[in-house]
């Protein structure tokens, strides 16, 4: 770190392949990065495109008047990506198995990237990088590799597109019962998945970076944040049409309340800090951590939060515009593991804490499809765009040909990330073989997965 004017200081960070000789550095090649772009709540085949329909009313509660269609149909995403836990480099459990072996061939990275994308088995999984060097330069903060290639700082959501470490914004059920009694639609479901990677930088570093000075005497901080989280939520939804029934467009507005039981939670919050003396310059910089757990019988956690949502639909277009988190706060209670001494363990830092959250955090999603029927053929092409922990951005394309289905898409969660995947239909019944792509957490290195998913089409809809 420097002021403009000297020359920049790294700070090296060595031995990130032993997770008992680094464990603060291992962490940091967990946080420090891109969220898991493969957990998303639309199809992987159009790469986690959000598109309108009664299949992600999570996203929108307003969704659930819509027309049913074949491309938003709910599916399965077979959990394949467990084949991958059972190399030694993603293995966590050989630290109660085989000990020795964990320690000469477990990677953090490359398990917690298997385990955040479990509806894909990792053809290239990443691995941590031998060294860190840490720089504040010019009011940035960057990281490199011991090659000297950027590791990149970006914020992300999780699973669902939605999901937000240390907020109300839990990910969406992957296992639920649904039922409706009138306008109301209430959801019981369990959910589990990643929360995504969120940066706090302390207000010294905000304000350095922004007028990109460094003051003496001073201490600069950046922290981070990565998380999965299980349990179980309850909603209830009110949805009801906006305009009268002869108008040549429809309109649906719905407003959603969520309740949730945190059953298990494990989140990793790394911090880097630098000193400057009286001069401004940095004399020393330090890697802080703790490991924050709970699981049923050992704490708990829990919370609420208020969905608003809109829905148009008009001919073959169908769109909607959605606020998560309107209000809501949350809460947990467990475990923490924080260094010790020794360099080369981690102890309990005592009993039983608590973290709560109440600060205004919403997630914002507006998205759009539109369906064409050329010569027997059906097309759905489909965009959205949206801000929770960072900006994120989707759009692809689903072909069905008779029984035949293709789908591709591109989109932006923390980096690029591409899906494709064909398949077929047997009456409701559609499998499909998907190939997935995203940035790995930390090292941004392009990653590549293949996962297998189920559909059963819906039985009609409206049309």
């Amino acid at each position: 770190m420097s002021p403009e004017g000297n020359e920049p200081r790294d700070t090296r960070l060595r031995s990130l392949r032993s997770l008992r000789l680094g464990a603060a550095a291992c962490l940091l090649v967990l946080l420090l990065g891109p969220a898991p772009a493969a957990a998303a709540q639309g199809h992987p085949g159009v790469a986690w495109t959000l598109l309108p329909g009664p299949g992600l009313a999570s996203v929108n509660p307003a969704f659930e008047l819509l027309d049913s269609g074949e491309e938003t149909a709910r599916g399965l995403a077979l959990p394949v990506g467990l084949l991958g836990l059972i190399a030694p480099e993603s293995n966590p459990i050989l630290y109660w198995s085989d000990r020795d072996r964990f320690r000469e061939a477990f990677d953090l990275l490359s398990c917690f990237e298997q385990i955040a994308h479990l509806d894909a088995f990792l053809i290239n999984p990443p691995r941590s990088p031998d060294t860190v060097a840490i720089r504040v330069e010019r009011g940035r903060l960057g990281l490199s590799d011991g090659e000297g290639n950027p590791l990149p700082l970006v914020s992300s959501s999780g699973y669902g597109a939605l999901a937000v470490a240390g907020t109300p914004l839990v990910p969406p059920p992957l296992v639920s019962l649904r039922y409706r009694l009138g306008p109301l639609y209430l959801e019981s479901g369990l959910f589990l998945g990643s929360e995504g990677c969120r940066f706090e930088p302390n207000t010294a570093l905000k304000e350095a970076t922004g007028s990109g000075e460094f003051l003496p005497d001073s201490l600069y901080a950046l922290s981070a944040v990565f998380s999965v989280v299980a349990g179980l939520s309850q909603s209830v939804s009110l949805v009801v049409p906006l305009v009268d029934p002869g108008c040549p467009y429809a309109l649906y507005g719905g407003l959603r309340l969520v309740g949730f039981y945190t059953a298990a939670r494990a989140a990793a919050e790394i911090g880097v800090s630098a000193e400057t003396d009286g001069n401004a310059i940095p004399v020393s910089a330090t890697v802080h951590w703790n490991f924050f757990y709970l699981y049923p019988g050992g704490g708990g956690g829990g919370g609420v939060r208020l969905d608003l949502g809109l829905a148009l639909e008009w001919e073959a277009l169908k769109a909607g515009v959605s606020v998560l988190n309107l209000v809501g706060a949350s809460w947990s209670r467990g475990y923490e593991l924080v260094p010790s001494e020794e360099p080369s363990a981690a102890g309990a830092g005592g009993g039983l804490v608590d973290r709560d959250f109440a600060e205004f955090a919403p997630a914002v999603v507006a998205d759009a499809s539109l369906e064409f029927r050329p010569r027997g053929l059906r097309v759905v092409v489909g965009a959205d765009i949206g801000y929770a922990a960072a900006f994120q951005a989707h759009a692809g394309v689903c072909l069905f040909a008779g029984p035949l289905i293709l789908r591709g898409g591109a989109g932006w969660n923390g980096g690029a990330i591409f899906g494709a995947s064909a398949g077929a239909r047997w009456r409701r019944l559609a499998g499909e073989i998907v190939l997935t792509s995203h940035p790995a957490v930390f090292t941004g290195e392009r990653v590549y997965g293949i996962g297998l998913h189920l559909t059963v089409s819906p039985s009609g809809g409206r049309r």
